[in-house]
């Protein structure tokens, strides 16, 4: 089955780095306005030992991606030098497919517990170490719920694989952009009905389940990845 790079796929492509990037912009005046000084200091502490952890996945996703991609054109075999195709190439290797699918999920999951396990040891020690003045029982909550969302987030990294992959960009740009958008929604209106930090992990932790759940429905919906998720 050949991958068709289509208008719309570079559009999204492009709205998804502009949303990413822009709202943080957008949206840094709410948080000043509604978060003091020093606890936006601490949540942005949080996001960055994130960022640092979600780093963990980055080599693995291009190469996953391309093994689907040969499995999703009819490849017979992926080998340490090359592909074997079929002659034929009537259409995706659905057993090699799977395969691929079952090795993501556990690698996925495999890094998402390390990084998990990282930011509550290694984390947590740090935390204490640049703020102990400022943690409360809303900040470990914030943190406990940052953990279990980035634990989230590494874990669905096989989804991304799989859409990038079989060449639906589209989707996985718009899952992505709609899971932001909600999280920036959710956390707005926690902050202006003064939940203050905690409003932050609760948004960002539901928001990783929007995304799972958007791109497991395009997974079975549009592209019949039923056994997936058996």
């Amino acid at each position: 089955m050949q991958i068709n790079i289509r208008k719309k796929d570079i559009i999204w492509n492009y709205l998804g780095i502009f949303f990413s990037l822009g709202s943080q912009v957008i949206w840094l005046p709410v948080l000043i306005h509604y978060l003091p000084p020093d606890i936006l200091g601490l949540w942005y502490v949080f996001v960055s030992i994130g960022g640092m952890v979600e780093l963990l996945d980055s080599g693995f996703t291009p190469t996953l991606s391309h093994s689907m991609s040969y499995a999703w054109s009819g490849a017979r075999d992926l080998k340490k030098q090359g592909v074997v195709f079929s002659e034929d190439r009537s259409g995706p290797n659905y057993p090699l497919v799977y395969g691929i699918l079952s090795t993501c999920r556990t690698l996925y999951f495999g890094i998402a517990v390390v990084a998990s396990l990282v930011m509550l040891v290694a984390g947590t020690f740090y935390l204490q170490r640049i703020a102990a003045s400022y943690l409360n029982w809303q900040v470990y909550a914030t943190w406990g719920l940052y953990i279990a969302s980035t634990f989230i987030n590494l874990y669905i990294g096989y989804y991304a694989v799989v859409l990038v992959g079989i060449g639906d960009i589209f989707h996985k740009n718009k899952a992505n952009i709609l899971a932001k958008a909600f999280f920036l929604i959710l956390g707005t209106i926690g902050l202006i009905s003064g939940f203050g930090i905690l409003s932050l992990g609760v948004a960002y932790f539901v928001s990783g389940f929007v995304t799972r759940f958007l791109c497991k429905h395009y997974l079975i919906k549009t592209h019949h990845f039923d056994e997936l998720f058996l």
